[in-house]
């Protein structure tokens, strides 16, 4: 099974249930096809995880959290 992350509404990217064997892992969320709305998280192999640079649209107002 894999955990689903959500980046914005209607859109998703799968997340491997796993950690990395070793090192850290780096998953990208957002930002194809447009700019701003650029996430990151980054897990190690103890399954720390961080999320990172969420990103604004440069939209006047800019949108808030989802």
């Amino acid at each position: 099974m894999k955990h689903m992350v959500l980046y914005t509404p209607g859109s998703s990217s799968s997340y491997p249930d796993d950690p990395p064997e070793e090192g850290i892992r780096f998953h990208f969320l957002g930002g194809a096809g447009e700019v701003g709305n650029v996430g990151c998280i980054i897990e190690d192999s103890d399954r720390n995880r961080v999320l990172i640079d969420y990103g604004l649209a440069p939209t006047k107002p800019p949108p808030g959290p989802v």
